[in-house]
């Protein structure tokens, strides 16, 4: 579920390069946020991973790179037990 979230967002930003800053933006939270659940089930700890970092700074309403956001998507795309229609 979290997987499908943060790539469903993912692919919007992506595929939509003239989307307004303030959609994007957004998008990009909800990305951080899904990513932040995920971390969540699958860390022992997460309060001490970057995530959770990532996850108050973007509710503080700061932004996060492109770099940052890909090597979340890159996490998502080998995470295993995810259905795939390669």
């Amino acid at each position: 579920l979290d997987h499908d979230r943060f790539m469903s967002y993912y692919y919007l930003v992506q595929d939509n390069p003239a989307l307004p800053f303030f959609i994007k933006q957004r998008c990009t939270n909800k990305m951080v946020s899904a990513f932040w659940k995920y971390t969540q089930k699958t860390r022992l700890i997460p309060f001490l991973s970057t995530s959770f970092i990532y996850y108050v700074w973007s509710k503080m309403g700061r932004s996060i790179s492109v770099n940052t956001v890909q090597k979340m998507a890159d996490i998502f795309q080998k995470a295993e037990n995810i259905r795939r229609c390669d």
